[in-house]
């Protein structure tokens, strides 16, 4: 790496007078201040390198380790099995595609690896339960709302239910693969003792509603909120 003349006339200045102009003197601060300054261009790199937003591949890896996060998350995908239209096996699959279900040690879900945008948001959701406070609103600490807003991309909000429960409404734009993982890990923040009551998917134009909200639609044409199943 190069060094910037002026870096070295910086330190050149300090030495002593009878070597002040001597070739070999600069040029051993320069040598030296070569291996300074890649060692110092190395460690300056870290905040870009390490940035949850740049890093990817195996930086992703070593901020998970750091947060304890992996990318495989196990027994978290509902497995697709083999079976026949009789409505025994729900959304059953041919032979080739579904599995074949084991009695006595099928737990019913399987492993799935997380890509890097899977793995930022599961870094995204370690830190904000771990941070956020309990409360909705907070002058003081980051709230739960701000949390959940945080980790849905802004295309979240939490409701209190006043049952020691809560509420989630999702733009039915999220992924909701995202949400099926996070929330089979218990990564979704919450206060202690709190528990989900269900995540809803709504729509932010075409939504069915009533007079008291003016951008809603009428029966006929308004779309109905979705209760997901998860």
């Amino acid at each position: 790496m190069a060094i910037d003349d002026d870096f070295v006339a910086q330190y050149s200045k300090r030495l002593i007078l009878q070597y002040s102009d001597k070739p070999k003197a600069i040029g051993e601060i320069a040598a030296r201040l070569e291996s300074i300054s890649n060692t110092y261009s190395f460690i300056d790199s870290f905040s870009d390198e390490f940035d949850l937003d740049q890093a990817y591949g195996h930086r992703l890896d070593i901020i998970g380790k750091i947060v304890g996060i992996s990318r495989i998350v196990r027994n978290a995908i509902p497995k697709a099995y083999f079976g026949w239209d009789d409505g025994i096996v729900p959304d059953p699959k041919t032979f080739s595609e579904g599995a074949l279900f084991d009695l006595f040690y099928d737990a019913g879900y399987t492993s799935t690896q997380l890509d890097d945008n899977q793995m930022r948001t599961f870094i995204r959701a370690k830190i904000s339960k771990n941070i956020a406070s309990a409360y909705l609103a907070n002058d003081e600490r980051v709230t739960l709302q701000q949390s959940i807003m945080f980790l849905f991309d802004s295309k979240a909000y939490v409701v209190d239910n006043y049952d020691m429960s809560l509420t989630i409404y999702l733009d039915a734009e999220y992924d909701l693969d995202n949400l099926i993982l996070l929330n089979s890990q218990d990564l979704i923040p919450k206060p202690q003792g709190v528990t989900y009551k269900g995540y809803v998917v709504v729509f932010d134009e075409n939504t069915f509603g009533f007079a008291e909200n003016p951008n809603a639609e009428t029966f006929g044409m308004g779309k109905f909120a979705e209760l997901l199943p998860i």
